[in-house]
C-alpha cells in the first residue's frame, strides 16, 4: 500500500509555493529589508522543505 500517492505530492507542492511569500513576509517585518541574506535563508528553507518531501516519498514508497 502506497502512503504517498500524486494528491499528497500537490497538496505538498502546493503548501510549499504558498509558503514562499509568507517566509518573505516575516523576514521582511523583522529586518525591514530584504537582501541576499534573506534570499539565501528563503532558498535553503525551500530546498529544506523539498529534501523532506522527497525522503517522505522514498520512505512510504520503500514499504
Amino acid at each position: 500500500m502506497k502512503l504517498f500517492d500524486r494528491k499528497a505530492e500537490k497538496k505538498i507542492w502546493l503548501a510549499i509555493a504558498a509558503s514562499i511569500p509568507i517566509i518573505i513576509y516575516t523576514q521582511w517585518n523583522q529586518n525591514r529589508k530584504f537582501g541576499i541574506t534573506e534570499i539565501i535563508i528563503t532558498l535553503i528553507t525551500l530546498l529544506i522543505a523539498i529534501g523532506i518531501l522527497y525522503f517522505l516519498k522514498w520512505y512510504s514508497n520503500k514499504k
